[in-house]
């Protein structure tokens, strides 16, 4: 009897362990405004990538930041983060907020290979928003890269950062190996078709207007 209660002990602790570790809270992912760090100069940069292993949180609420700064001239008006598991990790659910100085929303989405791709989107246009990430506009005169892991601006809001929370122990729960890694992609406005359109129908119009006033002017006699 005392054997048989002993087994289901350690069933209960197994299912438990299990519960645990497949909250549906954990990890959680944020954007927030970084400091000097790893240089981003083409919105596929592969420089803009980072790796959270497990022994980087040691207990329950702990937090990693992976910061960057925005050196592609353009406003990044959302980010992609792909999201790969490392060797022998166990599924992850991933949560994200997208409550920040840089957009509002954010949404999580499991990729049919095992991945999955985090996307932040509208941009924070309220007081206290950037409207996206705004990009470095004064490279070598205030802004310099000293290599691509090592650069620096003033510029507020061109140096953000990928702050990864290990909510409830999915992490820190797991041998230090493993946990996940994330390529990240900037984002771009991109007009729409009637503005487009306008501007190829002005270009048009300019076009043939100067073509009309090189042509000589007939004349006519009786």
């Amino acid at each position: 009897m005392k054997i048989s209660r002993w087994l289901l002990t350690l069933v209960l602790l197994g299912l438990s362990s299990s519960v645990a570790l497949a909250d549906g809270i954990d990890p959680g992912i944020k954007l927030q405004g970084g400091n000097d760090a790893t240089g981003v100069f083409t919105a596929n940069d592969p420089n803009f990538a980072f790796t959270a292993f497990a022994s980087e949180f040691p207990g329950v609420g702990t937090s990693q930041e992976f910061d960057f700064i925005n050196l592609t001239n353009q406003l990044a008006t959302g980010v992609n983060l792909l999201v790969t598991l490392l060797p022998n990790t166990p599924a992850l659910t991933f949560t994200c907020d997208g409550a920040s100085e840089y957009f509002t929303s954010c949404t999580v989405t499991s990729l049919a290979d095992g991945q999955t791709l985090i996307s932040y989107s509208d941009p924070n246009t309220g007081e206290l928003g950037f409207g996206g990430i705004p990009p470095v506009t004064d490279y070598g005169n205030g802004s310099s890269c000293d290599g691509p892991n090592s650069c620096f601006t003033d510029i507020p809001g061109a140096d953000f950062g990928v702050v990864v929370t290990d909510i409830n122990g999915d992490l820190s729960n797991l041998p230090g190996s493993e946990g996940f890694s994330a390529q990240g992609t900037l984002l771009y406005s991109v007009p729409e078709p009637p503005t487009v359109l306008f501007f190829v129908a002005g270009g048009l119009v300019l076009f043939l207007l100067k073509r009309y006033r090189k042509i000589p002017a007939l004349g006519f006699s009786r």
